[in-house]
């Protein structure tokens, strides 16, 4: 399947792909860094793992805002 995801889309593609995610993901770990939430590692690319103090208030404020985390 991601063979054919690659196939179909193609290098430039991809990279384009690539660069949207890592941006996204960007700036996400910047606004959460803004909230005072703590990142756990330094490095990423479409994957965040947030340290928070008060798990029930952030699923809280995230459902309000229609944001998904797991």
């Amino acid at each position: 399947m991601s063979a054919m995801y690659a196939v179909y889309h193609g290098p430039k593609r991809l990279i384009e792909i690539a660069r949207f995610i890592h941006k996204s993901t960007s700036f996400l770990q910047s606004e959460l860094v803004k909230a005072s939430h703590q990142i756990a590692h330094k490095s990423y690319f479409d994957t965040l793992k947030v340290n928070v103090s008060d798990l029930t208030a952030f699923k809280k404020r995230a459902e309000e805002k229609q944001m998904n985390f797991r």
